[in-house]
Formats: C-alpha cells, sequence, structure tokens
C-alpha cells in the first residue's frame, strides 16, 4: 500500500528554477481520470432519487423497507471491499489497467441498473459500483498525481473530489429531468443509465493513456518512465532529468524501507 499512496516531491535537490509549463497532454490525461470522481458521485447520488419511483414499479414489488435500505447501502458498503484490495492490485497491475477495470465494471454496474427485471439484478449492479467506487477512489488519484508536474500536482488530485461533487449534483439535475418520462418504468431506468455513457468513455480512452511513469520505473524499464516524463514535461529536458530522479531516489528510499521491514 506504501507504494501505491506515496507522491513525493523535493528528494532530489536539484530543482529547476523556473516551472515547466503545463502541456495538454497533462490536462487531457487529468480530464479523463476525473470522469472517476464524476461516477463516485453520479452514482451514489442517483439512488435516492431513483427509488421514489423504483419501490412502484411492478417487476420490484413487493419492496419492503429492508430491500430500500439494502440496495442503498450495498454500494458504499462495497466501495470499502474494492478499496481493500485496488492498492495490491494496482501495484501489480498499474494503474492505468485498474482503471481501465474500474470504468468496464463502472458500465455494468450502471447497465444492470437501467435494465434489472428484479430486485436481486438491481442488487448486483448496484455491489458491482460500489466495487468500482472503491477503485477508482483510491487508483485515480494516485494516477494524476504520478502524472503531474509537480506544480499542479495538488490541484490535479483535489480535481477528483471536485468531480465527486459535481457528480452528485448532475445527479439532481438528471433526476429531475428524467422525472417526467414516465418514471415508474423508464424514468428511474434511465437515471441509472445515463453513468453507462461516461463509464464507457473512460474506458475506451484509457487505452490512449500511458501507465504511470512512477509505476513504469519501478516495473518495467526508466527509459519507458522517462517517454512519459517528455509527454508530461513537453520535452523539458531539465525537468524531465530531476522528476526521473525524484522517481529513482523514492524507489530506492522505498526498497531500503522495505528491506529492513524483512
Amino acid at each position: 500500500m506504501v507504494g501505491i499512496a506515496t507522491v513525493a516531491d523535493g528528494i532530489n535537490e536539484n530543482r529547476p528554477k523556473t516551472q515547466p509549463r503545463v502541456t495538454g497532454f497533462v490536462w487531457l490525461l487529468a480530464s479523463m481520470s476525473v470522469v472517476g470522481g464524476f461516477l463516485f458521485g453520479y452514482d451514489t447520488g442517483i439512488v435516492s432519487s431513483a427509488m421514489l419511483y423504483v419501490v412502484n414499479n411492478g417487476a420490484m414489488r413487493p419492496m419492503n423497507h429492508l430491500w430500500q435500505e439494502l440496495i442503498i447501502a450495498i454500494t458504499p458498503a462495497f466501495a470499502a471491499v474494492g478499496s481493500l484490495f485496488s492498492g495490491k492490485f494496482g501495484d501489480r497491475f498499474g494503474r492505468k489497467k485498474s482503471i481501465i477495470v474500474s470504468s468496464f465494471i463502472f458500465s455494468i454496474g450502471a447497465l444492470l441498473c437501467g435494465v434489472a427485471t428484479s430486485k436481486a439484478v438491481l442488487l448486483i449492479g448496484r455491489i458491482l459500483l460500489g466495487l468500482a467506487i472503491g477503485v477508482a477512489s483510491m487508483i485515480v488519484p494516485v494516477y494524476v498525481g504520478e502524472c503531474s508536474p509537480t506544480h499542479v500536482r495538488g490541484k490535479l488530485v483535489t480535481s477528483f473530489n471536485m468531480m465527486v461533487c459535481f457528480g452528485q449534483f448532475a445527479a439532481s439535475i438528471v433526476a429531475g429531468g428524467l422525472a417526467y418520462i414516465d418514471p415508474y418504468n423508464i424514468g428511474w431506468r434511465l437515471m441509472f443509465g445515463v453513468a453507462v455513457i461516461p463509464a464507457v468513455f473512460q474506458f475506451f480512452g484509457f487505452f490512449f493513456l500511458p501507465e504511470s511513469p512512477r509505476w513504469l520505473y519501478r516495473h518495467r524499464t526508466a527509459k519507458q518512465s522517462r517517454k512519459v516524463l517528455e509527454r508530461v514535461y513537453g520535452g523539458d529536458q531539465e525537468w524531465i532529468n530531476y522528476e526521473l530522479g525524484e522517481i529513482a531516489a523514492l524507489h530506492e528510499q522505498e526498497e531500503r524501507a522495505r528491506a529492513e521491514q524483512g
């Protein structure tokens, strides 16, 4: 877990005097990543509105209070489960693959909720959404932090939290609009199903984004790590060398700590 959570800054003392420019690639990478935060907020926010109509849908009857509470509470419960294993998964298979997996699970979960023909199917969909939220909430901030220039790292990492709030706000707007489209039969399904769109967008988009340079340095080669840093820093060799030196120093520090712990 240490390896996935650590984003160091300032280990290497040869920090360049001028700030690097923030490239379009960095903004693209951060924007694609924080879609996970939007999905987190949307999927936790939409359920309260959708459940107003789910309870009166013919396929979901009878739905007592226990079932209602279970469908709502199961998502944050499984988000906790997802966050527990996502650290080791992200360390072993990479941040990029972890986010691709989470967006795939988001897609399937939202789709199941939208087409659910029984309480059990709806519950399974909500479980999958919880797992995806757990993975995204752990991996996305780390990926953004490891791929961002040092002077905007904090700002870009916290944009994940901003997108969670925006997702909850969007859920309220969407629910208000879809409440006028046969809400007991179609509206609530669309409320859940809309989340498939950003999830699929992130899923395919991440196939064109690179792995984190820190993960590449630890699990692949310094050369591959440098190639990503060249895109992050727009070819600024001074900053590329500084960042690579910082990654190397952090890696050495972690290896030494791991050896001391046995």
